[in-house]
């Protein structure tokens, strides 16, 4: 109760903390409060660059003081949204806020045991961590106001406990939290005492919210093989006869399953009936038999299988259920429903993009309904200082990619000559390897996005990007280098697109395909089109990220040219058409004489 008197005060008093607003982000900031003071939803599509996150979370903390919210959960879809809500947070805090904030951080990046083993014979952190947490919680809130990966470590070593579970505890007495999707959607981690506590008044902040589409069908999607059956029966010792009687029924209900690859609106019951059943006779096991060697194998399989069952639990008619080989799937095509159920506890969900087109497609897929609020803000920056070219003539579908990687290398070229520092985006690794390879001919410097980097090599990519460099890249679309980084001024200066970014064509999509048709009428458009656009508009996004960014963008694919791709690109683009290297040169030297 004191420290409420304390931080209700520091957030009256707080101001925002830049001299002005940028154009754009009061509309933002007053869209998030209205919706909050309504207790509504918000879909909103901000453009790059004039701060969404400060602009999200000044006016859920203001709701906060005034005793609207409990507390706060800024969503992200990868760690680069949480360093950008730390950002804004320490802003505000640098500027006398009292807040308690909390970042949190992964398991396997906050672990302080010598490999990630989370029981007590293993972990000297796990044993005897409850008898000592509470004091660990005391110390650390009445010395802290950021609850963040370095004080939660250096808290969790003084009081010998587990830093992951101390963090999780910590939530509880955090003001705002920025963590990971997972934490609030996912139905294998999220945070149960928040959204089984219908008494806590909370906003959810939900960045990047195109990602949380794709991800939220994964996260409602298990799967499991019939070799994870078999490695059950060898596990478990024999005398566990149960588990054994349920496993080998398991694996006949599995082969009567067609053979072949098809889907189905019916769950598989006779299976999932037995794969409850060894979830549950598997109890005594997982507790009693921690010595054996393959344990941790067991224990691996144990959680696919609760997965799948788990989501089993939500099945409904936007679920379907896939025999493939040797794999059952359980795969979610419509997240809709599961997520208006969530979103009835918070009493309100902000979700926002830089890329929400169509934005009544992103409300109908994510929860929304009929009283939802849908904002536009158009984007502040002086549309002459991007120039998108669009090159009519290459064709870039599948059948033809073998005869364009000659004419695409041409265009990247001419595109990119003179100084500064470019990225080309590709679809796929395989396709941009293909160009890549012919491309060195021309520069044996340029760098490509390697599909296993680390935080390390992301990091030595990233600085390639200097003021000064001459830097040309190699990236896919929808990758870790295509959203949420800030390569600003000359340390970008332009980036070229590579086809419409169309998700490759398969089993499981065409099946979202054949649900969206029947529901929408609109199967293409929900399963291919809509979603490669996404990836094409984000990743051109990274060419202007302030008012003072010139730069320009290549979009090479004849689609771009043709209904409905030309409405789903940003109104502020100043697109100029090409059919040859020649008039592009042209353009080129055009826009940059107008530069100067």
């Amino acid at each position: 109760m004191k420290w409420r008197e304390i931080r209700t005060q520091s957030i009256k008093e707080m101001k925002f903390p830049f001299k002005n607003y940028r154009k754009g982000q009061r509309e933002l900031a007053v869209s998030v409060y209205n919706a909050i003071d309504d207790s509504q939803k918000l879909f909103v599509e901000a453009p790059t660059g004039i701060g969404k996150s400060m602009s999200t979370i000044f006016p859920t903390i203001k709701a906060i003081g005034e005793d609207k919210l409990d507390k706060a959960f800024y969503l992200v879809a990868r760690s680069t949204g949480k360093n950008a809500a730390r950002d804004a947070l320490d802003k505000l805090q640098n500027r006398k806020l009292r807040l308690k904030t909390a970042i949190v951080t992964a398991k396997e990046k906050i672990c302080l045991n010598d490999e990630v083993k989370c029981n007590p014979k293993d972990c000297p952190f796990a044993k005897g961590h409850f008898d000592r947490v509470n004091d660990a919680i005391i110390d650390i809130f009445d010395s802290c106001d950021k609850f963040d990966r370095e004080n939660i470590e250096k808290y969790a070593r003084l009081h010998l406990v587990c830093p992951f579970e101390f963090q999780l505890d910590l939530l509880d007495f955090a003001d705002f939290i920025a963590c990971d999707y997972n934490y609030i959607f996912d139905p294998t981690v999220y945070l149960k005492r928040f959204l089984e506590n219908s008494l806590l008044k909370f906003a959810l902040l939900i960045d990047e919210a195109h990602n949380l589409l794709d991800r939220g069908r994964d996260m409602y999607s298990a799967d499991f093989s019939i070799n994870d059956l078999y490695t059950i029966e060898e596990i478990v010792p024999k005398e566990r006869k149960n588990v054994h009687k349920h496993i080998r029924i398991a694996i006949s209900e599995f082969r009567k399953l067609n053979e072949k690859t098809h889907y189905s609106y019916t769950a598989f019951e006779k299976l999932n009936y037995q794969m409850e059943k060894i979830i549950f006779s598997m109890n005594s096991f997982l507790t009693e038999d921690k010595e054996l060697d393959r344990y941790d194998e067991a224990l691996e399989v144990y959680f696919k299988f609760f997965k799948y069952i788990k989501i089993y639990e939500y099945y409904n008619e936007d679920f379907v259920s896939i025999r493939e080989e040797d794999k059952v799937k359980i795969m979610c095509l419509d997240i809709s429903k599961v997520f208006k159920s969530i979103l009835k506890v918070p009493i309100s969900s902000i979700f926002f993009s830089a890329t929400l087109t169509p934005i009544k497609y992103y409300g109908n897929l994510l929860g929304g309904d009929e009283t939802s609020y849908y904002y536009k803000i158009e984007s502040p920056f002086d549309s002459s200082n991007l120039l998108v070219l669009r090159n009519n003539t290459i064709s870039t579908v599948y059948k033809d990619r073998n005869d364009s990687v000659g004419s695409i290398v041409n265009n990247l070229v001419e595109f990119s000559r003179g100084g500064g520092n470019y990225i080309f985006f590709f679809p796929s690794y395989a396709y941009m390897q293909q160009v890549y390879d012919a491309y060195q001919r021309y520069d044996r410097n340029a760098i490509i996005q390697n599909n296993q980097m680390n935080e390390k090599e992301r990091e030595e990519f990233l600085n390639s990007f200097t003021f000064s460099s001459d830097t040309r890249a190699f990236a896919v679309m929808g990758g870790v280098f295509s959203e949420g980084i800030d390569l600003i001024g000359k340390r970008l200066v332009g980036a070229a697109i590579v086809t419409c970014g169309i998700p490759g064509i398969s089993f499981e999509r065409n099946i979202l395909k054949s649900h969206f048709d029947k529901k929408y009428n609109k199967g293409y458009e929900y399963a291919y089109i809509y979603p490669g656009m996404i990836k094409v508009v984000q990743s051109a996004g990274r060419v202007i990220r302030t008012a003072d960014d010139r730069g320009k963008v290549l979009l090479i694919d004849k689609r771009f040219s043709k209904i409905p791709y030309i409405y789903l690109m940003p109104n502020n683009w100043n697109i100029k058409n090409y059919t040859n290297i020649i008039e592009l040169e042209e353009i080129i030297k055009d826009f940059e004489k107008n530069s100067h």
